[in-house]
């Protein structure tokens, strides 16, 4: 045998790691109740496969996708000759063999991949290993830590390599990820989560059950996140079969410093299958699948990883991404491999300029891409067209449509290419889009819709009206250039447009209609100030065209549910913006017209571009203004008490209603000057210094208490004594003791009480019981949800006496939506986890709730750190995830296909998210007072 010299067990995944994990599996399996029984450089790495089942067919295709010099396989083994000679012939190998043992007696193999079931890796392992054989043994290594310290000590003594297959992390995303991590990118991390759940074995002779075959995958990434550190508690919690193998498993690990990490794993459903890392600075997002990932969300920004494609069909997900620990493992049996440094300039351009008159002037130059900013358009391109440059000008070509005039008139005259660079258009999925409704595919189209929202105003120049293009022309004019893509160019009917101006004139959001001949219609929100979903749809009459965000610059379609790639090359250098690789279509599409002597593109010709304008100038001019409401009286009449932020923000929401079912008509503050600024503010005629004369106005129906919790018991009682309604903000009350006292008063007044669980009334949440009552998913069996938001800077959120901390701040919106999924059952255990601070308030709270059943349900809530602020809802025949924010839910995901459930804008700026969705819960309220309803049914006390 050629035998490698160098290392004998990989510094990405060495055995400590892999005795770690094994050790905090035992741990969590006793928690469960689960026992299970039981020169070199210039030569390829030779491997011995070990099992010819499907695991070890994925990893022989993902060997092939390496260079044949560097990796060949060259001998396979199974129990039975035939099934390893019948594999030897599907990939070509030279030798197979019928039994293990002549495996480990080739003299040629370097490394064997060891494939069979996990309680037969004890064996194997040793066998392979006492025949001096270098291993890749697939994970989990062995069924607990005895089994694991054996095959390592039988390593060790033997002096082979060694290693766990924790493909994982050997992906380019993992190598980003500990690149990131390493950087202190996103701060200090605080808050790990993973979960996996897909329908697995569940024979407990084979290694079946959630912890081994799924949870192994969020353990291992959880421990490379916190770089192999131990935790000083784990807390577990799951379902086991009649077979003894677990099902469901929920698990709680606490680290030093205030750190925690929690996972998931199920092998009766299909869970979201994610992951995220939160830190001090931000967050990194790992979408499905998190244990094979291609793509990471760093902060927002999605950066995509791929895999190459197999040349034999797989039976799992990515598996040619098996490639990479194969590639570790040839790395770490090479000694003293060196790699070359390289050191490329920039861009290599040989000429630079410091005028845009030079380079107007230089003769070898066929044309001219122009990136100043907007407002500049028009003198740059002007510029480089008089001196006979073809140009490709960015988005928008200019201001309005006079600039756009003034710009294609000196093209015309000058005879030369002009186009602008609206790419969206000229992606592989933009072409594959008008051809499909070239072919009518999705039948006629009768809706538009797309939006687009970054938060831009952080910029410098970004609220400067004569340095900036604003929301419209800077981001909406994606949208725009896409519906008139979709409606070929036409001119819409009638254009209604809305939105928000800053002070200095700059549009930061807005929204338009636009209604088309033969009752077609499009529609489109852009916003500078807040992150929007930024995605787009097409409705025909015969189905959709669904655009993935990030729509302007799109890589992916679901065309009738039917989701397809076309991804962009990767970068030689990094990017500011998203997949902008993808300007290379556009590119070319200069270059085909130059070609053929045209001086327009037809797939953006002028015509588009100076109808993209007038539509520009349309809607600014219905934009640009002060917007006066309508305020009439109201059936519901209203009164306010506090002043605060959730104050504020629910008096907007009102506003968002019809004038003649609500009205404000007073509002009191526990000083008169403070009420008076808030009425002046949200046009109320009333305003007073305590909350006792809100009391005793004859004129108020209902009172909304915003308050501040520990206050919300002696508010509560003094409204409802003096026989007013109330609806009060969540919590109702500090503990059960205080929600008693006011559940009896209320009851004893006979008025009307309702806590403010706004999540519930919010339309997504209707369609979740909508769902649900269908058993639409099947019989629940899992949901998860988390809410983090730094909250330590508000000055009363670290002091306990004012009803500061994590659970009564935040988790009560997971721990109500939960109990909504369940219909308000009490679960039959709970076991929590946390971080408290000096003060006594509780910073981060994790919660594991086991239902009758085996269903089960866990949250984490935190003030200390951003979570990723979504929900899911696991059952047997599928999956409806709650997209951020879970807690005022604007999107669903069901069984994969997305819904919007938009919000309105409001008329003031907002303190908190979605806020005008507040007005949900002031209709539910009106809705019972007119059916003399003590309660909601839907938010019962």
């Amino acid at each position: 045998m050629f035998l490698f010299a160098g290392l004998k067990e990989s510094p990405v995944t060495p055995h400590a790691y892999t005795l770690l994990l094994a050790e905090m599996g035992d741990e969590i399996r006793r928690q469960v109740d689960v026992v299970y029984s039981q020169d070199c450089q210039n030569m390829a790495t030779r491997w011995g496969i070990c099992s010819a089942g499907k695991i070890s067919h994925d990893f022989t295709v993902a060997l092939k996708t390496l260079p044949a010099e560097d990796h060949q396989v060259v001998a396979v083994a199974a129990r039975k000759l035939e099934d390893a000679q019948e594999f030897s012939r599907k990939h070509n190998i030279s030798k197979a063999y019928g039994s293990y043992e002549e495996l480990a007696r080739d003299p040629d193999v370097d490394v064997v991949y060891v494939g069979v079931v996990h309680p037969c890796h004890l064996n194997a392992c040793k066998l392979f290993i006492n025949a001096k054989k270098n291993v890749l043994c697939e994970k989990p290594l062995a069924m607990n830590a005895k089994e694991v310290k054996e095959i390592l000590d039988s390593a060790e003594k033997n002096d082979v390599f060694l290693m766990e297959a924790a493909w994982t992390r050997f992906f380019p995303a993992s190598v980003q990820i500990r690149n990131l991590l390493a950087q202190e990118y996103i701060g200090e991390v605080k808050m790990v989560r993973a979960d996996y759940g897909v329908p697995r074995s569940d024979q407990k002779e084979l290694g079946g059950g959630a912890l081994l075959d799924l949870g192994i995958y969020c353990l291992q990434f959880i421990s490379m996140v916190y770089n192999g550190e131990k935790p000083e508690s784990i807390q577990a919690s799951g379902v086991c079969l009649e077979t003894g193998v677990n099902k469901t498993l929920a698990v709680i690990l606490k680290y030093s410093k205030n750190r925690m990490a929690m996972f998931t794993c199920f092998t009766g459903v299909q869970l979201h299958n994610d992951a995220i890392i939160v830190g001090t600075k931000g967050k990194i997002q790992v979408p499905s699948p998190m244990w094979c990932p291609t793509s990471l969300v760093v902060n927002k920004k999605e950066t995509q990883y791929p895999v190459p494609e197999p040349s034999l069909p797989l039976n799992f997900t990515n598996s040619t991404g098996k490639r990479f620990e194969a590639g570790e493992v040839r790395q770490c049996l090479l000694k003293g491999n060196e790699t070359s440094a390289f050191c490329l300039l920039k861009h290599s351009i040989s000429r630079v300029y410091g005028s845009y008159e030079e380079l107007a002037r230089d003769p070898d130059m066929d044309i001219v891409h122009v990136g100043v900013i907007p407002p500049y358009h028009l003198n740059a391109c002007k510029l480089f067209i008089n001196a006979k440059k073809n140009v490709l000008s960015e988005k928008s070509l200019a201001m309005n449509t006079k600039e756009v005039k003034e710009i294609l008139d000196s093209a015309k005259k000058n005879n030369v290419f002009l186009m602008e660079a609206a790419w969206t258009r000229f992606f592989q999925a933009s072409v594959q889009i008008r051809n499909l409704l070239s072919w009518e595919y999705i039948g006629e189209v009768k809706m538009v819709r797309a939006d687009y929202g970054v938060p831009l105003l952080h910029m410098s120049r970004s609220d400067q009206k004569d340095r900036c293009e604003g929301a419209l022309l800077g981001l909406g004019i994606c949208c725009l250039q896409f519906i008139c893509m979709v409606y070929k160019g036409e001119k819409p009917e009638s254009i209604q447009a809305s939105g928000t101006c800053l002070e200095t004139g700059v549009d930061e959001t807005v929204a338009v209609i636009l209604r088309y001949s033969k009752n077609r219609m499009a529609m489109f929100t852009c916003s500078a100030g807040v992150e929007l979903h930024s995605d787009a749809i097409i409705v025909g009459t015969k189905g959709t065209i669904q655009v993935l965000s990030p729509m302007w610059c799109p890589t992916s379609l679901v065309v009738n549910r039917k989701e397809t790639q076309q991804l962009v090359p990767e970068p030689s250098l990094s990017l500011n913006f998203t997949y902008s690789t993808g300007k290379r279509c556009e590119v070319e599409e200069v270059r085909q017209c130059l070609l053929k002597g045209l001086k327009e593109s037809p797939v953006m010709s002028h015509a588009y571009t100076l109808l993209l304008a007038e539509m520009g100038d349309e809607i600014c001019q219905q934009v640009g203004g002060v917007y006066s409401q309508d305020y009439q009286n109201m059936a519901t009449r209203w009164g306010i008490c506090s002043v605060g932020k959730i104050s504020h923000d629910f008096t907007v929401a009102l506003k968002t209603l019809p004038a003649e079912d609500h009205q404000v008509v007073a509002v009191a503050a526990r000083k008169l000057e403070d009420a008076q600024e808030f009425s002046r503010k949200h046009n109320i005629s009333k305003a007073y210094g305590s909350y006792e004369e809100l009391a005793r106005d004859p004129d108020v129906d209902v009172v909304y208490v915003g308050v501040v919790h520990p206050c919300h018991l002696n508010a509560c009682k003094l409204f409802i004594n003096a026989k007013k309604n109330v609806l009060c903000e969540k919590p109702l009350a500090m503990n059960t003791k205080e929600v008693k006292e006011i559940l009896d008063s209320a009851k004893k007044n006979n008025v009307f009480l309702m806590e403010v669980a706004w999540t519930r009334f919010f339309p997504a949440s209707v369609e979740i019981r909508k769902l649900l009552a269908e058993e639409y998913i099947g019989e629940v069996k899992m949901v998860r949800a988390d809410f983090g938001v730094p909250l330590f800077h508000v000055p009363r959120s670290d002091q306990k006496d004012l009803g500061g901390g994590a659970l009564l701040g935040l988790g009560i919106s997971c721990l109500q939506f939960i109990s909504m999924v369940y219909n308000r059952e009490k679960p039959e255990s709970i076991q929590a986890s946390g971080i408290c601070l000096e003060t006594g308030v509780d910073e981060s709270v994790a919660v594991i709730l086991q239902y009758s059943k085996n269903r089960m349900a866990m949250f984490t809530c935190s003030a200390g750190v951003h979570l990723h602020g979504e929900a899911f809802i696991a059952g047997t025949n599928g999956i409806i995830e709650v997209l951020s924010p879970m807690w005022c839910p604007t999107a669903l995901v069901v069984n994969e296909k997305v819904t919007q459930y938009p919000v309105p804008e409001p008329h003031l700026p907002l303190n908190f998210t979605y806020s005008t969705g507040m007005r949900y819960e002031a209709e539910e309220v009106r809705q019972c007072l007119l059916k003399g309803n003590e309660t909601s049914a839907f938010c019962l006390l």
